[in-house]
């Protein structure tokens, strides 16, 4: 699998590799909220522990929570059209 590693893409802002750790925690957490396994992410990050991909894990668990939320605000507006108001 091809690795994220993008180098030194700071340059000039003070902060060498910002950039660059921006857009691989970016890249992590897209992959991980597509439904990539933790292990293949962990290989295409290029964590050397899967501990440190674990960490990302959470992000699936709001999402979820997330969508539960608006699925019942969903029904719940739904169930209350349907109420005769006459």
């Amino acid at each position: 699998m091809p690795s994220l590693e993008l180098g030194n893409l700071g340059g000039s802002s003070g902060f060498p590799g910002a950039v660059c750790y921006v857009r691989r925690e970016a890249s992590l957490s897209s992959l991980i909220l597509a439904g990539a396994p933790l292990k293949d992410v962990k290989e295409m990050i290029g964590h050397g522990d899967i501990a440190m991909t674990d960490r990302y894990s959470h992000l699936t668990m709001e999402r979820r929570r997330f969508n539960q939320q608006q699925l019942t605000g969903h029904y719940a507006v739904e169930s209350e059209s349907e109420v005769d108001i006459g």
